[in-house]
């Protein structure tokens, strides 16, 4: 069986699940904000939600500020995740009733699930790591 870190390699090289992880974008020149995911989309304009907490919004025009960024797929999932967590926060109280953001999309549980069976149809053999 493979090591636990062969198979994160291995499930980070699959084109098929990277394609389901949005992008994580960063800004050229304010990088301490951190990494960011789109938000939403909308008349003209995209909020990004920041690793720094912050919702920013930016128009048509000024889009090229930010830079897509890749990170293994292991990790863009897991700042994919807290960010996404955080726009719908966000987003909630920046929304009114009649303009709210679309949700952020996710890769949905049911699907993970199915990966995880595909991947890993055993489940995990941690007994030869036991003392």
């Amino acid at each position: 069986m493979n090591e636990p870190t062969e198979e994160l390699e291995e499930l980070g090289s699959d084109s098929n699940d990277a394609q389901l992880m949005p992008a994580l974008f960063q800004h050229k020149a304010r990088p301490q904000w951190g990494l960011a995911i789109v938000a939403w989309e909308r008349e003209g304009k995209r909020g990004y939600q920041f690793e720094d907490g912050e919702l920013r919004v930016f128009k048509n025009g000024f889009f090229h500020l930010l830079d897509e960024v890749s990170h293994p797929l292991d990790e863009a999932a897991v700042v994919v995740a807290r960010l996404a967590r955080a726009a719908g926060v966000n987003a909630a109280e920046a929304a009114d009733t009649k303009n709210a953001p679309k949700p952020v999309e996710t890769y949905p549980f049911d699907k993970q699930i199915v990966l995880f069976l595909e991947r890993f149809p055993k489940g995990f053999d941690w007994s030869s790591l036991r003392g």
